[in-house]
């Protein structure tokens, strides 16, 4: 269906929804924004 999907707010549910996307969709990009530097870290 969707081949990107942008998540804002990588929280408890943004990553929740991020780690179910996968298994649902292999072909999709999962793109994610937070503002916490916390996430942003590598």
């Amino acid at each position: 269906m969707f081949k990107n999907i942008l998540i804002i707010g990588f929280g408890m549910i943004g990553s929740s929804i991020a780690r179910s996307i996968p298994k649902s969709r292999k072909q999709a990009h999962i793109y994610a924004f937070d503002k916490s530097k916390d996430f942003s870290k590598g």
